[in-house]
């Protein structure tokens, strides 16, 4: 065996530490048949940055990867039961760049777990991500009079892209990139803006916005001799996208009530009621029509073995992007109207502390009581959704209680005929 350790370190940059060991085990005598003969290694990489380095980028890794007899056969860990049951080990390097005065931002990770026991390696090399953070592209730099509606408008930006795959230790550098390898992009792109009407009512619309690239597609059949699923992989460049609208309205309306003197004293001042209504609309469409092309499907036939009359058929629906890596947007349309209301109730008292008797204090009667419900345009029936209720009330500083519950709006009944 050969081993090598080393520390680094340069003040206010950087330090970390690299372990290398190499070993060739031999056990028994050759011509015999418990003779066998094998190299391991192992690789250990601790990276760590200054914090004082930069304010802008940093760099980290946390690398330990060894070959799967490494521990099983290593003569120095026959009395370390921790290292010879060490069945998963992890590994990690990331680097993060920001740039100064810009809302872009870059990062890459490369992450590699490995399971000893059966020299499984899952591998993602690498992930890029580049984010946008929140910008509002039609600010004006020189405003002059009142904001316009449009500068209000702000959106952000996210891309991801990564390499991923799971396979064998001893079948890694044999794999194919294109066949063995899982790949894909995905884009999200958010917009939205928020606006005031009346001065107390307030609009806010948001659209979302993501697509997958993915760079194959698995087609699936039903073979009738063989009686099972088959599947062709073909490769290209594939688009999968999806988006939502998103729209609402609220207000708060505030309430007071000041108490019967005569019967309550001037102990409580006054007790307030704010009332926060929402109204909402969410509408996605069915990524799972035609038009979107998204979606596959074929006729699974069941038949006798001793005949070719079908016993039984079934159209099965399938999305060829079922296995990407971001997944596939969901069938379905959905146009939902929500309703909302939250209550709160407090009471100004006198506080007892005071020898003034002249200062107050707030006590929450009720803390949040809100109702929620919807109703959904695209379905077919049952339009209304079930009734959440929730309600919070402090009971002291330290303590309080949370009660919700659902109400259904339907109720099914059994029909005596005859």
């Amino acid at each position: 065996a050969l081993s090598l350790a080393s520390q680094y370190r340069l003040r206010y940059k950087f330090s970390g530490s690299i372990n290398l060991t190499y070993r060739e085990d031999v056990r028994g005598e050759k011509n015999t048949k418990d003779y066998s003969k094998s190299k391991n290694f192992r690789v250990t990489w601790r990276h760590q940055q200054d914090s004082k380095a930069s304010q802008y980028s940093s760099f980290s890794a946390s690398v330990d990867f060894s070959t799967s007899g490494y521990n099983t056969s290593n003569i120095n860990n026959y009395y370390n039961p921790a290292e010879q049951s060490k069945n998963v080990t992890s590994s990690s390097i990331n680097y993060t760049q920001r740039f100064p005065e810009s809302p872009w931002s870059v990062s890459l990770n490369a992450s590699l777990t490995q399971r000893t026991q059966d020299s499984t390696i899952s591998l993602t090399l690498p992930t890029l991500s580049v984010n946008m953070s929140q910008v509002y592209p039609f600010k004006r730099k020189k405003a002059i009079g009142k904001e316009r509606w449009y500068e209000k408008i702000r959106l952000s930006y996210s891309m991801t892209a990564s390499n991923s795959i799971n396979t064998k230790e001893n079948m890694l550098m044999q794999s194919s990139f294109v066949r063995d390898w899982k790949n894909g992009v995905k884009h999200s792109l958010p917009i939205s803006a928020s606006f005031t009407f009346f001065k107390y009512i307030n609009f806010s619309i948001s659209e979302s916005y993501n697509e997958r690239w993915y760079f194959n597609r698995i087609n699936r059949d039903w073979d009738l001799t063989r009686q099972e699923e088959v599947q062709d992989t073909t490769y290209g460049f594939y688009r999968v996208y999806d988006f939502s609208t998103n729209a609402s309205l609220s207000t708060k309306l505030y309430g007071y009530y000041t108490p019967y003197r005569k019967w309550f004293g001037d102990y409580v001042d006054r007790i307030r009621h704010v009332v926060t209504p929402s109204l909402s609309f969410s509408y996605h469409p069915d990524f799972g029509s035609e038009f979107f092309n998204f979606y596959d499907s074929y006729t699974k036939t069941i038949v006798d073995k001793n005949s070719i009359n079908p016993i039984s058929q079934e159209e099965v629906i399938y999305s060829p992007y079922s296995q990407g890596m971001y997944g596939v947007p969901g069938r379905g349309v959905s146009s939902t109207l929500s309703f909302g209301l939250q209550n709160n109730i407090e009471m100004k008292v006198k506080d007892k502390n005071d020898s003034t008797g002249m200062a107050y204090k707030k006590v929450s009667l009720i803390d949040n009581f809100s109702l929620n419900w919807g109703y959904n345009f695209a379905a077919d029936s049952m339009n209304w959704s079930n009734l959440s209720t929730s309600i919070r009330l402090k009971l002291t500083k330290r303590f309080s209680l949370n009660l919700s519950g659902q109400f259904d709006p339907y109720m099914y009944t059994t029909t005596e005929s005859g």
